[in-house]
């Protein structure tokens, strides 16, 4: 007699997102991932994808704040680099997410922390004229004389009319 077939229609499958830290903190997937870090206590939090991005990372970019903000909770590592060296900072930066370098300026960020290229969060900022910004990391002590490995500064003029808010 022939093996019976499974009636796959009737199974339940967990999908492979809900045991990826990397694509629930992508997706901004709160519960699932504090389940997650419940279910498995050696969990890395502080572990890199193939893109050499780490949760908290991906959290970031995507915009994620109160996934953002749970990380930095249970650990991970707020100067942690990905694709070019981009920080968290980095990325809330150039995505022009001012709540998220808020969040990190007030848990400890660098905000002269430097990437592959030699950029700040201050030239991501500017580059794009994101004032709020700008002024966020001046009033963390930023430097804006850094250069990057162009040689260039965050343009003096910008700078000196974010100092005068």
């Amino acid at each position: 007699m022939p093996p019976k077939k499974k009636n796959v229609d009737n199974e339940i499958r967990q999908p492979k997102i809900d045991k990826d830290p990397f694509k629930l903190a992508a997706n901004d997937f709160k519960g699932e991932f504090e389940a997650l870090l419940a279910a498995d206590e050696n969990l890395d939090i502080n572990a890199k994808d193939e893109y050499g991005f780490s949760p908290l990372l991906w959290s970031i970019k995507n915009g994620h704040v109160e996934m953002a903000t749970l990380l930095l909770s249970k650990g991970a590592d707020i100067e942690s680099s990905g694709i070019g060296g981009m920080r968290g900072l980095h990325l809330a930066s150039a995505n022009v997410k001012e709540n998220l370098v808020a969040l990190l300026l007030e848990h400890g960020a660098d905000p002269d922390g430097l990437d592959e290229a030699g950029n700040t969060a201050m030239h991501w900022a500017a580059a794009r004229g994101i004032l709020n910004i700008v002024i966020r990391l001046l009033a963390k002590d930023a430097d804006p004389n850094i250069k990057n490995k162009q040689g260039t500064t965050v343009n003096t003029g910008f700078t000196h009319c974010a100092r005068s808010y």
